[in-house]
């Protein structure tokens, strides 16, 4: 097999290789990104804030700041490149020395040599082809040793997911407008770089309302990589509290007051497209009735622990309702003379002041920018997630500007994602002024 570096996939584990970890299931994320020699004059180094909290769910930002040609889109290339293997950036302009640290003391290190470009990553070092438009190893007998490497920081680094958003994403979403309703064979043709990246030729039927989804459904079946919960077992439980000597007195009115809040959660839960448990309160209600009517205390404890369960399980899915819902608080806020909505069998819906429908690709560039954004801090995992965003301003009015982070981070509840912003305008930074680092034409102060 002969993949270049930057097209491969993670192989079937090897001998000696660390294991993947589950997405959402780590504590590994992006320490530092630092660059020497950086269009031949530019020294950087960008500390990444990472979340310290207990439940480690508060996003944690950071604000590139800057002048024109410092350097500012580079440094997000130079990372979703690292991150992706994909090293175009490193051959189109000119470096030293760049590296990217992680919280596990792990290390990519690209060094500009002469005639090739000089990868390290733990104890593996392979010399990659530096002409730019030429991919793979420099030396084609040393390929193996290429996936080998490939193979070792794409498992070493699988928890973590980084989303970059380039400054042609607008452009691209108009574009695709005129070809959303063709065949994915004829968005082929197109050149991937205007589509963007939930819009590849692969992946043309993928939307923001998909997106959402495929969020729904991934939280109900792990929801402890986004939420940090976990659903008890029932049979378990119900043993537990039957062999327990010490069990309080059941509380009737409390097991009413338990079917009924969970009862209304679920009217909410169907809305939101959230799967619900299959029983019938009223008939939980009747045998409530009969068990206490008969003093059946064995009868008792079950239907005491079943509602406890039952309420456990709407509690967790309320984590997933409450992130929607702020999203759509959000949106609001945002939004003056549309309504968007998650919706149960589209993902979401679009309403204009007079009720019609809008497909999200007609809204303005402005609009869907700042939807597809919310989208993607909405659907963040507990940990592991990067958004790294260049001119998150583009297109917005200075008012969506001073608050757009506190609202990323607002869709973004309950976890911790790193987000990355590369800015000109200081109203992005209005309310995070101590997480700005402001980039220096004198490589000196830098």
């Amino acid at each position: 097999m002969n993949l270049p570096l930057e097209k491969g996939k993670v192989l079937a584990g090897k001998e000696g290789i660390q294991e993947s970890v589950s997405p959402g299931h780590s504590d590994l994320q992006l320490k530092e990104l630092k660059v020497t020699g950086l269009f031949g004059k530019y020294k950087h180094s960008i500390p990444f804030p990472t979340s310290h909290d207990e439940q480690g769910s508060l996003a944690s930002i950071l604000i590139i700041h800057g002048l024109n040609g410092v350097g500012k889109t580079t440094l997000l290339q130079m990372l979703n490149g690292i991150m992706k293997l994909n090293f175009d950036v490193f051959r189109a302009v000119p470096f030293e020395v760049c590296s990217l640290s992680f919280t596990n003391g792990d290390r990519l290190i690209v060094k500009a040599e002469r005639e090739s470009l000089d990868i390290s990553f733990r104890q593996t070092q392979v010399k990659l082809q530096k002409r730019k438009g030429m991919k793979g190893a420099f030396n084609p007998v040393e390929q193996p040793l290429v996936e080998e490497f490939r193979h070792q920081f794409y498992t070493a680094v699988n928890n973590i997911s980084l989303q970059f958003f380039d400054a042609d994403r607008a452009r691209r979403a108009k574009f695709l407008l005129e070809v959303k309703n063709s065949s994915p064979d004829s968005l082929t043709s197109l050149p991937s770089s205007l589509l963007p990246e939930i819009l590849r030729p692969e992946e043309a039927k993928k939307t923001i309302a998909t997106a959402i989804q495929e969020f729904i459904r991934e939280a109900q079946l792990d929801s402890t990589a986004f939420f940090g919960t976990h659903d008890l077992n029932l049979f378990s439980k119900i043993i537990e509290d039957l062999r327990r000597s010490d069990k309080k007195p059941i509380n009737i009115l409390q097991i009413r007051q338990t079917i009924e809040q969970v009862s209304d959660l679920e009217v909410q839960h169907r809305r939101l497209g959230l799967r619900v448990d299959d029983w019938d309160p009223a008939q939980l209600v009747q045998q409530l009735d009969s068990s206490a009517a008969e003093e059946n205390t064995h009868a008792l404890t079950v239907l005491q622990t079943y509602t406890e369960l039952l309420q456990s399980r709407a509690q967790s899915r309320q984590l997933i309702a409450e992130r929607l819902l702020t999203f759509e608080q959000v949106m609001a806020d945002f939004f003056e003379d549309k309504k968007v909505t998650v919706n149960a069998r589209f993902g979401i819906m679009i309403e204009s002041s007079n009720g019609s429908i809008i497909d999200e690709l007609q809204l303005s560039s402005g609009e869907h920018q700042l939807l597809y954004l919310m989208v993607s801090a909405l659907t963040t995992r507990r940990k592991g997630t990067v958004l790294a965003i260049d001119e998150p301003e583009l297109s917005m009015h200075i008012s969506w500007q001073r608050k757009l982070v506190r609202n990323l981070v607002k869709c973004a509840s309950r976890a911790a994602p790193q987000i990355i912003l590369a800015t000109h305008s200081p109203d992005v930074a209005n309310e995070f002024s101590d997480n700005m680092i402001n980039l220096k034409r004198n490589s000196k102060e830098s």
